[in-house]
């Protein structure tokens, strides 16, 4: 059975490939560019996994984290960026990440995640 995914990131390039790509695997995708939306979502709706950009212009993706986890401790983030050393990453895993992703998207390890949910 499909999972349901939100997936919030600046570039379209990164929505649109991540989309089609769990889409084709039977998944539920919904995808914002705005930052607001989407914690707005991850609060509201009920997903199985929030994959979220580090680096965006509105907020960070550790500040997704941090507020989202903070009103609803259960939902699964996964972070995605292109510098693994990247501050704004252990900042988000300190807040209750479950994973960090590398740019280009990993699609064999967001699908590891959806497979194993207690990870």
């Amino acid at each position: 059975m499909g999972k349901r995914i939100l997936v919030i990131d600046d570039e379209e390039m990164i929505l649109t490939t991540i989309k089609l790509t769990l889409e084709d695997l039977g998944h539920t995708v919904f995808t914002t560019s705005d930052t607001d939306k989407g914690i707005e979502a991850a609060l509201t709706g009920d997903y199985d996994l929030v994959i979220t950009d580090i680096r965006m212009p509105e907020r960070t993706g550790a500040e997704i984290v941090e507020a989202v986890l903070e009103k609803k401790p259960g939902v699964r983030i996964l972070v995605m960026t292109a510098y693994p050393g990247d501050p704004l990453a252990e900042k988000a895993m300190n807040a209750g990440a479950v994973g960090l992703l590398k740019k280009p998207f990993e699609a064999h390890k967001v699908l590891d995640f959806i497979k194993n949910p207690a990870d």
